[in-house]
């Protein structure tokens, strides 16, 4: 190498900045705002069924799915209280009106948001990142549901 090139300064690359981890994709948009007032919904139903006996999620979607009338409500309900079951474990809702988003209400509102958007394969990974298998096929038809009503809600 010649003297000159060692000096000369080397340009800079511009490299784009990574996203936030939890930043929405792009054109995706934040469910989030979309889906606030489902949420105070959903929130409100989870308030209500903390009480009542957990739901197996199978009968639900049985007698759900016989009923072609059926409620956007009985959906929503069916939903939130087979959600326990679903993954393991009690979901997180926090009271109606809240500002911040419980991990699991942010799943749940994604998980409605691609149900909206027709989008089956986010869907589907969603679903697999959190139920139980045996469980799977029962929570996207709840969401399905909840998503086609969410003009109810």
């Amino acid at each position: 190498m010649t003297a000159a090139a060692l000096q000369a300064p080397a340009p800079i690359r511009r490299v784009p900045a990574r996203p936030a981890p939890n930043a929405p994709a792009p054109g995706v948009g934040d469910p989030a705002e979309a889906f606030r007032p489902r949420l105070n919904r959903l929130r409100l139903h989870a308030a209500r069924c903390r009480a009542s006996a957990r739901l197996d999620l199978f009968r639900a979607c049985a007698r759900l799915s016989a009923d072609r009338g059926a409620a956007s409500q009985a959906h929503a309900e069916a939903l939130v209280r087979g959600l326990a079951q679903a993954f393991g474990r009690p979901p997180i809702f926090y009271r109606p009106g809240a500002d911040p988003l419980s991990d699991d209400e942010a799943w749940l509102l994604r998980a409605l948001d691609r149900a909206a958007a027709g989008d089956h394969a986010s869907l589907a990974f969603l679903l697999h990142t959190r139920a139980a298998p045996a469980h799977r096929r029962a929570l996207g038809f709840l969401i399905g549901n909840v998503a086609r009503a969410a003009a109810d809600l």
